[in-house]
């Protein structure tokens, strides 16, 4: 059963990757999150029942990133994944990630939570692009749900990819087929994307 969560959290997201959009101001409305221009406005956390997770959102920035395997070909489609860079790096690849954390609560038993990340995206006139994106891939995991473990690192999904070179954009999202296997997908945008939208759901699509 999804939860209603009413105070939204506001957040900054400053990427700093040259040649890409800047997004300043990252609304959340946990577990959601939008990156528009707004004024920013901070509002409390919102508190979760006992026994339920509690998905905090950390910020969004743009990384290097590099994909991560294990390769091209049919027997791994569904597997496909990238992985944040660390260090130097002479490739080019970005991505937009938004991350999340399922954190801890002081007398209370936080649930850890198979979790799945919803996109949608939107242009310059706020029209969304495409009609959403149901499992957006994390960071470093080839499957379409990554596990919140309770006051764990926490995870980071990927928004979209491109280059620092180019204003072109790639959305990468997984679904299942008949046979219940992974199937991975994407598709090229013209340009990046105005403002994203990523909803944190359980493995039953329920939202928090």
């Amino acid at each position: 059963m999804a939860q209603s969560i009413n105070a939204p959290i506001t957040q900054n997201a400053n990427p700093t990757i040259n040649n890409s959009p800047t997004f300043t101001n990252a609304p959340v409305f946990a577990p959601q999150f939008v990156i528009p221009v707004p004024t920013p406005t901070i509002h409390p956390v919102p508190t979760t029942s006992s026994g339920a997770p509690n998905i905090v959102f950390l910020g969004a920035a743009f990384v290097k990133i590099s994909y991560s395997g294990p390769g091209f070909s049919d027997r791994t489609d569904g597997m496909h994944s990238f992985s944040e860079v660390q260090g130097k790096s002479n490739g080019d690849m970005i991505g937009l990630v938004a991350r999340f954390r399922n954190e801890a609560i002081f007398g209370q038993d936080v649930k850890l939570v198979n979790a799945r990340a919803q996109v949608k995206l939107f242009d310059a006139n706020n029209q969304e692009i495409g009609t959403g994106f149901s499992s957006a891939l994390w960071m470093g995991h080839s499957s379409d749900t990554f596990p919140l473990i309770p006051n764990g690192v926490g995870g980071s999904v990927l928004v979209y990819r491109g280059s620092s070179k180019s204003a072109e954009a790639v959305v990468c999202w997984k679904t299942g087929d008949a046979r219940v296997r992974l199937r991975d997908n994407d598709i090229d945008l013209d340009e990046h994307p105005r403002k994203a939208e990523v909803t944190i759901m359980d493995n039953n699509h329920d939202r928090f």
